[in-house]
């Protein structure tokens, strides 16, 4: 009888001993690291701090195990589509897969953003010495049409002002890792 129930008792252990390994709950983060599970929150400056350092280690560790055009073109959580392998790297650096990849994507918007924008200046810009010369009543409309289109542009593009922030401040240190 007794030899049936420590049998039991390593049999469950065992099970609990693999369930902490399988979900990483045995190892421990300092607090700094805690893993961040929300996912669909805006973007702050200390998700970039954190951020930058960890992809280009990424990249370089699971870039070609991980398809990025797949994974943002699938209907499941990153978490569900990304290795096994990938999901405990993150987790070991404190992010969840989930918001390790909508930070990602965040930062490819805000990126994409700050080039419109910029563009746009510069439109609007030649477009305004262009109107101050510029005689022909059709010509000057035309002009007017324009600026008013790229200023549409400037102010259609949803980005929050402390998102904007957070990644212009890093923006050559992720634009050289984006060139990688």
């Amino acid at each position: 009888m007794k030899v049936r129930i420590l049998k039991a008792v390593i049999l469950l252990l065992s099970v609990v001993g693999l369930y902490d390994v399988a979900t990483c709950s045995i190892v421990r983060y300092p607090e700094k690291y805690k893993v961040q599970e929300k996912y669909d929150t805006p973007l702050t400056e200390e998700d970039v701090v954190a951020f930058v350092p960890v992809w280009q280690e990424f990249n370089d560790e699971f870039g070609d195990k991980v398809n990025l055009s797949e994974l943002s073109l699938s209907n499941k959580l990153p978490a569900e589509t990304i290795p096994y392998s990938a999901g405990l790297w993150l987790k070991s650096k404190g992010w969840s897969a989930n918001r390790y990849f909508y930070v990602e994507q965040r930062i490819y918007d805000i990126m994409h953003h700050i080039y419109l924008r910029k563009h746009s200046l510069d439109i609007i810009d030649v477009m305004k010495k262009s109107l101050a010369t510029e005689t022909d009543t059709a010509a000057r409309e035309n002009i007017n049409n324009i600026i008013t289109a790229q200023e549409e542009i400037l102010n259609n593009l949803s980005i929050s002002p402390g998102e904007m922030e957070a990644v212009e401040t890093h923006y050559a240190e992720i634009l050289q890792l984006m060139d990688e």
